[in-house]
């Protein structure tokens, strides 16, 4: 017995797949941002899940139309900038937060909220890995370790947010 496929649909193959993932290696785009920006012009159905659902191979089928407005799409952007490459020495130098600093820390956010998000908001933060969740983590964790130069960022630029409040 052979399995007809539906009209309008096709076999999603591992060179399509492989295709898919290349696209998203290439440009550093994912489905949902894929999509995003183009919400006006999406055939009917295509979402992100039914993207994620060919990339897992929890469809074995997609409708044509479909696959080509992803590659098309996909095709239309430039590459990934390298310029943000992964830092293979992040982990190195990083240290257990003294517990003043990781204390100074839990009471700014505990009195002020400022910690994590909102200094991420206000203040620009020169370190490409550093962001709200891995100050969470800091927060939730004592021996979190940490690159001593960004817990001086944070404690610096939150604690001269917390002055200007006071200030006003």
């Amino acid at each position: 017995m052979t399995n007809k496929l539906r009209v309008g649909y096709i076999p999603v193959t591992s060179e399509i797949i492989s295709q898919i993932k290349f696209h998203q290696k290439r440009t550093g785009v994912g489905p949902q941002k894929l999509l995003r920006a183009k919400r006006d012009s999406l055939p009917n159905g295509l979402s992100s899940s039914v993207i994620y659902n060919w990339i897992n191979g929890k469809s074995t089928t997609a409708k044509e139309e479909f696959l080509q407005y992803v590659i098309r799409q996909y095709k239309a952007l430039p590459n990934a900038s390298r310029e943000k490459k992964s830092n293979k020495s992040y982990k190195e130098d990083l240290s257990t937060i003294p517990e003043k600093d990781w204390q100074r820390l839990k009471k700014i956010h505990e009195l002020t909220g400022i910690l994590p998000s909102k200094l991420f908001q206000i203040c620009d933060c020169p370190y490409d890995f550093l962001s709200p969740q891995i100050v969470s983590n800091w927060l939730r964790d004592k021996n979190y370790k940490a690159k001593p130069e960004y817990v001086e960022w944070v404690l610096i630029n939150s604690t001269s947010i917390l002055k200007k409040a006071i200030e006003i």
